[in-house]
């Protein structure tokens, strides 16, 4: 029976007060509620963390801005070069990635500065074989988490030495400069100017294997073209983007695909499609 003073129950009718035991309906109910508040806490969860990451590949783009600060102050106003071959180094060449980690104490591409916290491509550092004469005979691109605006968003254009690139980068060959190279003072709009960013996914052959891998070119050139096939985005819906200034801002996919004179003008350095 059930104390009226306690609201216990009594064995046998008398003695110590014993609680009474939840009902199923009961247990059904606080399960319920739990999964409830998990199902909405959830989506925050997921949100806040997708956020730090992202906050998180901010802070490196920035650090690669200080680099390229530092470079452009060492060398003229110059910017980078995109590849360099053939060099003395076990790669048989250089890259914009391993001018840049020369301004940052044990940088390294794939890690740290060089590495989104979500990328979960390949990280290749690329290779130039190269024959006993200086001959280059096979080089394998690079990968990994960022890309480099080298090539801009249209053809070539002949200059008072050579082809210009419209982008920010160059070729070296055997020390020379196979384009004409961009200087800091070419830089139309350097605020609505892309450097580097969040490198597009998708399969290619990154380096000496057969098998395809999925991973980020690190050049955005041919992901630019007309026909350019994105198969993962790093960060869902948007990339994140350090711009010619040094500032990086989250700029959504189909901005920063577009086919419209607007979009296409951030790609190169006279701000014209």
């Amino acid at each position: 029976m059930c104390c009226r003073d306690c609201g216990f129950l009594h064995r046998g009718g008398a003695g110590p007060c014993v609680r009474a035991g939840f009902t199923l309906l009961e247990l059904l109910v606080v399960i319920a509620t739990i999964a409830i508040v998990a199902a909405l806490l959830l989506p925050a969860m997921s949100q806040a963390k997708g956020a730090s990451q992202s906050a998180v590949c901010k802070s490196n783009l920035r650090q690669l801005g200080m680099a390229l600060r530092m470079y452009l102050d060492d060398c003229a106003g110059t910017y980078p070069y995109a590849s360099s071959f053939p060099v003395a180094n076990p790669k048989g060449t250089s890259y914009w990635f391993d001018a840049l980690a020369l301004k940052m104490p044990n940088a390294r591409w794939g890690d740290g500065v060089f590495r989104c916290p979500v990328y979960r491509g390949v990280v290749y550092e690329g290779r130039a074989n190269v024959s006993g004469q200086g001959e280059i005979t096979a080089v394998y691109s690079p990968c990994g988490s960022y890309a480099y605006n080298a090539a801009g968003g249209r053809d070539p254009a002949p200059g008072p030495s050579g082809l210009v690139s419209p982008g920010l980068g160059f070729s070296v060959y055997a020390g020379r400069p196979i384009e004409q190279p961009v200087h800091e003072s070419d830089a139309k709009a350097p605020a609505d100017l892309y450097a580097f960013g969040d490198a597009p996914l998708a399969t290619g052959a990154w380096g000496p294997v057969a098998a395809p891998r999925l991973g980020g070119a690190a050049d955005y050139g041919i992901f630019v073209a007309q026909n350019a096939t994105i198969e993962k985005v790093q960060h869902s819906t948007v990339f994140n983007m350090l711009f010619a200034d040094t500032h990086a801002e989250s700029v959504k996919t189909n901005v920063l695909l577009g086919r419209n004179e607007v979009c296409r003008s951030r790609w190169n350095h006279d701000n014209l499609p």
